[in-house]
């Protein structure tokens, strides 16, 4: 499978980015003329991606851009995107219904399967005020997605050691397992493996 961009920048910025400033100028989508504009400019980037690697591998998936949910989406940029991506993905870092509601809004508009592609199973805010990995969250967010149609997955974000954002990860700082969180884990997976094979 392929991956486009992880969180392009196209009508937004980021602490990061904010020097050079957007991809694209939002205040232009005020108007039909700006609207049009992204997306000639968003198709050509897409139509000539996905023609490079359809011109040496024409039997793999397409996964697209990773967008992040949580920051400004031009429906241009997206719809733009649809001949030439086989998913819609997000990373999406929410509580599961937020999730879910985020990936049919935009199911409805493509008609694209969904991918939640970086994500924590966070169901409630920690004391430091990030959303926090908990027991209860990663069954959550499977039973929340499981009844979502369109969704054909859902990766952890990379959480392996614990750390000061995510609070909780599947190795502690010192890189010894939580043995909780292993084996809640294990037996969701299992679960979720047996539900697919009888689905």
């Amino acid at each position: 499978m392929y991956f486009y961009i992880d969180c392009p920048t196209w009508i937004h910025t980021t602490a990061f980015s904010k020097w050079k400033g957007p991809l694209f100028d939002p205040e232009k989508l005020k108007n039909e003329a700006g609207k049009k504009e992204l997306f000639q400019m968003a198709t050509k980037y897409y139509k000539t991606t996905f023609e490079a690697i359809r011109r040496y591998d024409k039997n793999h998936l397409i996964f697209g851009d990773r967008y992040q949910a949580k920051n400004l989406l031009a429906e241009e940029v997206i719809t733009a995107a649809m001949p030439y991506t086989d998913t819609v993905c997000f990373q999406h870092f929410a509580f599961p219904e937020k999730v879910v509601e985020n990936l049919n809004y935009w199911y409805r508009i493509t008609g694209l399967p969904t991918l939640v592609a970086d994500c924590c199973h966070a169901i409630k805010n920690g004391d430091s005020g990030y959303l926090s990995h908990t027991l209860d969250g990663y069954p959550e967010m499977y039973r929340q997605i499981k009844d979502t149609p369109s969704c054909i997955g859902y990766h952890l974000c990379g959480a392996y050691p614990e750390k000061k954002v995510r609070i909780r990860g599947l190795l502690t700082e010192n890189e010894q397992p939580h043995e909780d969180v292993v084996a809640m884990m294990k037996e969701v997976n299992f679960k979720m493996q047996k539900w697919v094979k009888e689905s």
